[in-house]
């Protein structure tokens, strides 16, 4: 991710020892902020990505927006750690506002808050 709220996809070519990293895509304006945070998820399929307040998430297939930025924006200070379920069903996100949230892709309106999870700002999460 970017300052410039894009995110930078590469593939990595190991044969090639002076530079070995290739972009291959560009997800343009996929935040409004600059990009905290990424996460794979477990199967591949999706990426999530957070900036200060959203929390989206993309196709990997055509980086199509599965989740787009303005739905899920309910942190209040920068989203530090993304993490998913071993199925890839929940979606949790920390944040310097002490909150962690879980999400569910397939149900976008439901969420799950935990106010004050950890003083001093969520900076993992696994």
């Amino acid at each position: 991710g970017g300052d410039d709220g894009n995110i930078y996809v590469y593939s990595v070519h190991s044969s090639d020892a002076v530079n070995p990293l290739v972009e291959t895509h560009v997800l343009r304006q996929s935040h409004g902020q600059p990009v905290q945070s990424l996460r794979l998820s477990n199967d591949g399929t999706k990426l999530a990505s957070s900036d200060v307040r959203d929390v989206c998430i993309h196709s990997t297939d055509d980086y199509s927006p599965i989740v787009s930025k303005g739905r899920w924006c309910f942190h209040t200070q920068s989203i530090r750690s993304l993490a998913w379920s071993p199925d890839d069903t929940i979606l949790a996100s920390g944040g310097n506002d002490d909150d962690i949230f879980l999400w569910s892709w397939e149900k976008k309106m439901t969420r799950i808050q935990y106010r004050f999870a950890h003083r001093g700002g969520v900076t993992g999460l696994e």
